[in-house]
């Protein structure tokens, strides 16, 4: 019988059940380790800093944000910021000025000495000092107060009519009004008459405001247009859960398509002359309004700018990993602005659900592609860390551009970005099905690719590899909650992925990126001319 024994040994340990028996025999007797996100994700932190620890970095280096603590020093009281804006109490659509223009032109004198004094001559009273006086005796007719101002009761021609009818002369002439130098400080919004800084006009106590763009229903592209202007929404009382839920109700209708919505009285809204200026007082007084706040579970943690509107800072390792790699080589040197360009969106939208999402997808389409061995069932993607850089490319070399259109050029690629996907599947050994958990991080991918533009009518980016890539993946399975490394597993895994870029991203085969999208479309993946204008009329 020793024989029998001998032969049913080498069957099974060297026929096609010795990878699966070796993935059990492991399983039973690795240490446990829990599968759920959260651990998964402490376990992920753990191995990124044994991996800083061996190469010399202090503790904490690789998750240390030094935005994190300059938005510290920069906000609520200490929050400072200073320039030229055109305050109003109604939303206007100021076109762009050269601020230039206004150097040799210093604010009306009707300006400085009517609102400084507080004087209530209804000659001598700027319109800002007399829309505020018609907007305060209407906030005491109704029982509410603003912040202050003069008593008079004056009324200007231009804010008697509808802002959105006004030509550009009167525009001009409303700009030229209520045009102050804001300085931005100790928690207030301080109005001169210039940049001496020297008779302030009024004095804006931030406090009372929540900070907004207005119209809420502007698109994404047109936030900071002559379109939109910043809204000191005044908010009265927001400390009562009654207040911050018609607050909110209001924020959110206006930002249907309901135009009826108007801010509440004692709002004041804030204009620039450049539209990237902006931006830059937007974010400001969002600063100045963050302040210390613990979270009380209601909605008015919505409204709390230190909650709802914190800056998601990169990490200032990775920032200087950029900065360090852009100026390592010489080959570096014919595309290191776009490296750069590349590099800094990416650590800005790195952190962000949406860009791992559009990551996550474009991994999926990959992992379809892949013929997985038959004791593994499909795959799934769990968790996805999309690393900490972009690939960067570098010489570049022209290879064809012909006068139908063809274009070729080819770059050296090289990615140490370390994305991370954790993939979820099932093993089956004698009939017996587990659960397994992979853990796959991409540590580099080195070569070069070739990119091809096609004559028309091809609408797409087409690219591949010149010869196999240098590949390094680290693998680390986690089996049925057991954690589990072992080189011949890993080894066929890696070995599947390897296969996986050979048979689609290596010449002769080419992947794609659309141009030009033909969802919906009769004729699909083109550009043809009478189709493109054919859709246009019918979708009008």
């Amino acid at each position: 019988m020793p024989w029998l024994i001998t032969i049913l040994f080498t069957y099974v340990l060297g026929g096609l059940t010795f990878v699966p028996l070796v993935i059990l025999s492991l399983w039973y007797f690795a240490p446990y380790v829990a599968n759920d996100s959260d651990s998964l994700e402490q376990f992920t932190q753990e191995l990124n800093e044994e991996e800083a620890r061996k190469r010399g970095e202090p503790p904490g280096f690789k998750s240390f944000k030094a935005g994190e603590i300059l938005e510290k020093e920069q906000s609520d009281v200490k929050a400072y910021f200073e320039g030229w804006i055109i305050v109003t109490r109604e939303h206007y659509q100021f076109p762009q000025v050269d601020p230039e223009l206004f150097k040799n032109y210093s604010n009306d004198n009707e300006i400085s000495s009517a609102a400084g004094n507080g004087s209530n001559n209804s000659n001598n009273t700027s319109s800002f000092m007399k829309m505020f006086t018609k907007r305060n005796n209407n906030n005491n007719n109704n029982g509410n107060s603003s912040d202050g101002g003069d008593n008079g009761s004056g009324k200007d021609e231009d804010e008697s009519t509808d802002p959105a009818t006004l030509d550009t002369k009167q525009l001009r002439q409303v700009r030229k009004k209520n045009r102050f130098f804001g300085v931005l400080k100790h928690g207030n919004l301080f109005l001169y008459s210039d940049e001496e800084k020297k008779d302030v006009q009024h004095v804006i106590v931030l406090s009372h405001y929540l900070v907004a763009l207005w119209p809420r229903n502007t698109r994404d592209g047109s936030l900071f247009s002559k379109k939109s202007s910043i809204c000191l929404y005044y908010k009265n009382n927001s400390a009562d859960p009654k207040s911050s839920q018609f607050i909110l109700d209001q924020l959110l209708r206006s930002g249907s398509e309901d135009t009826t919505v108007v801010p509440p009285p004692g709002s004041y809204f804030v204009h620039t002359d450049l539209n990237h200026q902006r931006e830059d007082w937007y974010f400001s007084l969002i600063r100045a309004t963050s302040h210390p706040y613990i979270k009380t579970g209601t909605k008015k943690d919505l409204l709390e700018a230190s909650i709802m509107a914190k800056p998601m800072h990169f990490k200032t390792a990775d920032m200087i990993e950029l900065i360090q790699t852009i100026n390592s080589t010489e080959g570096q040197l014919s595309t290191k602005w776009f490296n750069a360009f590349v590099g800094r969106i990416f650590l800005g939208l790195y952190q962000t659900e949406e860009f791992k999402f559009f990551i996550k997808k474009k991994v999926e389409m990959r992992l379809n592609k892949i013929k997985t061995p038959g004791f593994l069932d499909d795959i799934l993607i769990t968790h996805i860390d999309v690393g900490h850089s972009a690939p960067f490319l570098t010489n570049p070399k022209f290879q064809s551009l012909n006068t139908e259109g063809e274009t070729k050029i080819e770059l050296n690629l090289l990615y140490q970005g370390g994305l991370s996907i954790t993939l979820a599947t099932k093993l089956f050994v004698f009939k017996r099905e587990m659960d397994i958990t992979l853990k796959i991080k991409l540590l580099k991918l080195h070569g070069d690719v070739v990119f091809l533009i096609k004559p028309p009518p091809s609408n797409r980016l087409w690219y591949s590899f010149s010869k196999m890539p240098e590949m390094k993946l680290d693998i680390q399975p986690v089996v049925s909650s057991r954690s589990m490394n072992y080189n011949v597993v890993t080894k066929i895994i890696q070995n599947k992925f390897e296969d996986a870029i050979k048979e689609s991203l290596v010449l002769p085969f080419m992947d794609d990126f659309v141009l030009y999208p033909t969802d919906g479309e009769i004729f699909r993946g083109d550009c043809f001319k009478f189709r493109c204008s054919f859709s246009v009329r019918l979708k009008k």
